[in-house]
């Protein structure tokens, strides 16, 4: 959601010794910092009702079962926990390497997947799902902006090897028939395959790096109503 305005009053006081400004409003309470990074407790409600519509209704709503759905909302609420929290970390190194999102590129990726459903069913599918279309823009701004600090960060810094190919294709691909004009294609998809997987691989040690080098807060506090709730 984008951030709002927040709308100030303006006092004409005409020779009034007494008059005070009224107090400011507190920040927003947060559930996780991650330097100057934060996760704010209304941020992270939001997104955990959106990781529940990936489930079926019963999950958390069957009310002959209720330690089953006690434990599957604790699960959920630490893993929605647990990658929010790397969010903060990758938005973070984000700001360090500068690296930002256009709205031109939120743009040609909104019609991206604006055309892959026919008609104004993209509208209808949010409104089912019960996510407003700002809420659903901020998710794809995060998810670009990941996805290109990891490429900058990890992918770019990976190398394929003939060898490499030569093992992929021996391992997977060595009973399909292969034309000459087909291999060129098959050479291309085999790298992307192999550095897809060796960025995944690569993933992990990045990250768990980058959590070693930030400071990382929870508020305990309001982590345990949650959990207790």
């Amino acid at each position: 959601m984008k951030t709002p305005v927040l709308l100030g009053y303006v006092f004409l006081v005409f020779g009034s010794p007494a008059c005070e400004k009224p107090p400011p409003n507190p920040p927003p309470e947060y559930l996780v910092k991650v330097n100057e990074s934060v996760l704010t407790i209304e941020a992270y409600n939001r997104s955990l009702e959106i990781a529940k519509t990936a489930y079926p209704y019963e999950t958390f709503n069957d009310p002959e079962d209720d330690i089953y759905k006690s434990v599957q909302i604790k699960v959920l609420r630490i893993n929605v926990l647990k990658q929010l929290t790397e969010r903060l970390i990758l938005q973070e190194r984000a700001k360090e390497l500068d690296i930002t999102v256009s709205e031109e590129e939120i743009q040609k990726e909104v019609d991206a997947i604006k055309s892959l459903y026919p008609d104004d069913t993209f509208e209808q599918s949010l409104l089912e799902a019960a996510i407003s279309y700002s809420a659903w823009e901020n998710e794809l701004r995060a998810r670009i902006l990941m996805e290109k600090l990891i490429e900058t960060e990890v992918a770019d810094k990976i190398t394929i090897t003939m060898e490499e190919m030569a093992q992929y294709y021996e391992e997977n691909l060595k009973d399909e028939s292969i034309g000459e004009k087909e291999k060129s294609k098959m050479d291309r998809l085999i790298v992307k395959r192999l550095k897809q997987k060796k960025t995944e691989e690569a993933y992990q040690a990045w990250i768990d790096e980058l959590k070693n080098r930030y400071t990382i807060s929870v508020n305990e506090k309001r982590w345990k109503q949650l959990t207790d709730s």
